[in-house]
């Protein structure tokens, strides 16, 4: 049976350089991002310690831990260190006392039949209503799931 995915509900936060409409790569030619559906859609959110859900970076620690035992029992990351698990955090504390969160979404992917499936981030109001994908510029106010 396969394995069924935790959702987490990220609180309201500041958006930081958000990539939600259309999946982008980074080009080292032209030095900039460009759109590619092989691309990721992120963003960061900027939130105050205060804001957070008692657990959610406890709870988040416990995936990388996890996720990090899952690849060192598959041997693929052989001779590197377990302390170097915090640098792969998707989290940051930031000098003003804030913690920057990090998200990504991969803009397509390949299943079990073999089929690209292209990605689409959702957008829902504050009633949960589904809404017309909007520009969501750094500085707005939004949550992740």
């Amino acid at each position: 049976m396969a394995e069924k995915f935790e959702s987490f509900l990220s609180p309201k936060a500041v958006a930081k350089y958000p990539n939600l409409i259309v999946a982008k790569k980074y080009n080292q030619k032209e030095n900039k991002s460009l759109p590619d559906p092989t691309g990721d859609f992120t963003v960061s959110l900027v939130v105050n310690p205060d804001d957070l859900q008692k657990g959610f970076i406890e709870k988040i620690e416990q995936l990388a831990e996890k996720m990090h035992a899952e690849t060192v029992a598959a041997g693929k990351l052989k001779g590197i260190k377990p302390e170097l698990i915090e640098c792969m955090l998707p989290y940051k504390y930031l000098d003003d006392g804030t913690i920057e969160l990090k998200f990504k979404q991969n803009g397509q992917y390949t299943n079990k039949q073999n089929e690209v499936i292209t990605n689409k981030i959702l957008f829902f109001d504050a009633l949960k209503q589904p809404m017309f994908p909007t520009d969501v510029w750094g500085g707005s106010v939004i949550r992740v799931n």
